[in-house]
């Protein structure tokens, strides 16, 4: 089975079957789905110029330690292993009692970060007081404790890693692959604890770690501490050698410099609104000073990185017969395009631009009195490739540009009538869609026939047969042959 069919299976499935994947599984998966994902964008279903959010998963004061990890002999000590109490040798520790003056001496078992623990197949589990503490995410085999630091607040701040995935699974040999520095390469585990004000923070969020990087800095954004209402912005910072310290500066005043750790360095500072807060980020060298690209997704809109790490998109219908004046018949069906989103012109003034408006109207007024309003004041459309099938039916490829998010790979038509070349309501339809702008009665999206072979069934009705001669349907069920 290549990995279309397995596209397509799981779309005919996902039209009829709720997922509910555990927690720990999006976590681990997320890195390696996030840029596979975006390899679909023409069946995006619900606007992506939504800002992103997101928190840590929050463990409260359920949780006392972390377990044993491995790492540096000379990191703190930690009191329990994950699975059994400790075998190792017992240390004496004086404990103060109040408001009593009493003194009473406690035997406590010493154990260091000194190995590996193997947390696979950990599960959620009632505690009492005898249990030791389980893990609350499912490890795929042991974590490293790879980065620790003590915050000005007294938190104390860790990094563990997890063990390597395998990228390129599900990528067949001998076809488009994407570069290594297209995905993580395995899971990063951020931990907070300690005390603030008297009070307990115990908390823990993820990330990934890259083992190649496009570019100086790797950088990603993550929330934490809502279990014990201490909520902090955290940017993760992997750099490549040379570079020795980094500093965030948030747009609201609030700012954190760290030193570089053997290629890591994670910014902390108290407040929520990581996702939807500007910074800058200023790294040091031997050289000095200097800021760099402090927005990731930015290069989602980098033709370099796109080129390197999203698949070459289903190509369009194959070139037939040509219109008598070429050049002419692309400029009127450009300048149509944009004429169509054009709001300072009166739809009667470019009513032939469109086969049909039934509907249209309602969606447009739907987006802009909807939530998505201000970024969709925003958004220009470009061709990117165009082709005429025919002297009279031209395929297109366009991107629709925003303030907030970017969708390439989108897909159009073309005909010429006798009013000149127009463009049929669907197009616009599954614009609006996007930001919330429905057209009625509902039309179908525009895929080329590439898109179906890669991609499989868009359409209610609409089949694929696999590999394996059997058929799959989009929103019925269905017998092979």
């Amino acid at each position: 089975m290549n990995e279309h069919e397995l596209s397509s299976r799981l779309h005919v499935a996902a039209s009829s079957v709720t997922a509910r994947p555990d927690i720990a599984e999006i976590e681990l998966g997320a890195g390696r789905a996030r840029s596979r994902r975006r390899l679909a964008t023409g069946v995006i279903a619900g606007m992506l110029i939504a800002g992103a959010g997101g928190a840590g998963f929050g463990l409260g004061r359920s949780v006392d330690n972390e377990g044993e990890i491995a790492g540096s002999a000379s990191q703190e000590s930690i009191a329990t292993d994950l699975t059994t109490p400790s075998t190792g040798s017992a240390s004496t520790t004086t404990i103060a009692q109040s408001p009593l003056d009493t003194v009473v001496t406690v035997d406590v078992p010493v154990t260091t970060i000194a190995e590996l623990v193997d947390m696979t197949d950990k599960q959620i589990a009632p505690m009492d007081a005898a249990a030791t503490p389980p893990s609350y995410y499912g490890v795929s085999g042991p974590m490293v404790l790879t980065y620790e630091r003590e915050l000005d607040n007294g938190l104390r701040l860790r990094v563990l890693r997890g063990q390597n995935w395998d990228n390129m699974q599900g990528w067949p040999e001998g076809q488009w692959r994407p570069a290594a520095f297209c995905f993580g390469t395995a899971e990063m585990r951020i931990t907070i604890d300690g005390k603030v004000d008297g009070a307990d923070v115990v908390d823990v969020t993820g990330s990934q770690f890259y083992d190649d990087m496009y570019g100086e800095v790797e950088i990603q954004t993550v929330e934490t501490g809502w279990a014990d209402d201490h909520p902090m912005r955290i940017l993760t910072v992997q750099a490549i050698p040379g570079i020795t310290e980094v500093t965030v500066v948030w747009a609201d005043g609030l700012t954190d410099t760290t030193t570089v750790i053997d290629g890591l360095a994670v910014l902390v500072v108290d407040g929520s609104g990581a996702w939807q807060t500007e910074y800058t980020l200023d790294v040091t060298d031997v050289s000095g000073t200097h800021s760099v690209d402090a927005s990731p997704d930015d290069r989602y809109n980098d033709p370099e990185w796109r080129a390197a790490c999203q698949e070459p998109p289903p190509e369009l219908p194959a070139a037939g017969e040509q219109p008598a004046d070429v050049a002419a018949a692309t400029a009127e069906i450009e300048t149509n395009f944009a004429l169509l989103w054009d709001r300072d012109v009166a739809q009667d003034d470019k009513f032939d631009v469109l086969d049909d408006w039934t509907g249209v109207n309602q969606a447009v007024d739907a987006v802009y009195a909807g939530g998505y309003a201000e970024t969709a004041e925003t958004a220009s459309h470009h061709i990117d490739e165009l082709v005429f099938v025919s002297p009279t039916e031209a395929w297109f490829r366009y991107s629709i540009v925003t303030d907030v998010s970017n969708f390439y790979d989108r897909y159009g038509t073309a005909a010429l009538t006798d009013v000149g070349w127009q463009l049929p309501r669907a197009l616009i339809c599954q614009d609006l869609s996007l930001a919330g702008g429905n057209c009625e009665p509902f039309a179908d999206g525009i895929y080329p026939p590439s898109w179906i072979e890669r991609y499989g069934p868009q359409k209610p009705g609409e089949c694929v047969v696999f590999e394996d001669g059997t058929k799959g349907c989009v929103g019925e069920e269905y017998a092979g042959d």
